[in-house]
């Protein structure tokens, strides 16, 4: 653990405490310095503007060491970070799906579903709940038109729902 550490290498460290910790309790005394350079892996992406990753590196830090300071403030600014960017996100991806511009809606879609973990899932939900609320009258529509067996209709409302959709399985249990 002290040569992962020389060389700089967090998640090699943690992988040995996460596994070895109960066997070795001297890995303890190494937990303030991967804390140490957890924090500083996760503060060189934050100043690249690499805010998921700089969380989770955060978050690993406070976890060896919970009142590590500058750690706390960082995950609280990065935290502040990603729910601005997302709240960018969903007011573009609004504007795009209320512009009938699905492709880049689904683009701002899947850039809002990337953030994961990181973001607000209510953000998430709602984006969600309007493409189904969306969708439900498109596949309706489709469903009646395949009665009339009007193939050229049906192949036109297939291509408009394949359009509109963000990616590929959405709403399977709608369709």
């Amino acid at each position: 653990s002290r040569r992962a550490l020389a060389a700089g290498d967090a998640t090699g460290i943690q992988a040995i405490l996460g596994t070895m910790k109960s066997k070795c309790p001297e890995l303890a005394d190494v937990e303030p310095e991967t804390a140490e350079l957890l924090y500083k892996t996760g503060l060189a992406q934050y100043k690249r503007s690499e805010f998921p990753q700089a969380l989770g590196a955060f978050r690993s830090a406070l976890k060896l060491a919970p009142k590590h300071e500058m750690t706390i403030q960082y995950l609280e600014l990065t935290e502040s970070k990603l729910q601005v960017a997302q709240d960018r996100l969903v007011l573009q991806w609004q504007k795009n799906f209320d512009a009938r511009l699905y492709k880049e809606a689904a683009k701002d879609y899947r850039e809002i579903v990337s953030l994961g973990d990181y973001g607000n899932p209510q953000a998430l939900n709602k984006v969600t709940t309007e493409y189904r609320k969306a969708l439900a009258p498109m596949v309706e529509n489709w469903n009646q038109v395949c009665s009339y067996s009007d193939a050229s209709t049906v192949a036109q409302l297939r291509t408009q729902i394949t359009d509109f959709l963000p990616e590929p399985n959405f709403g399977e249990d709608i369709r």
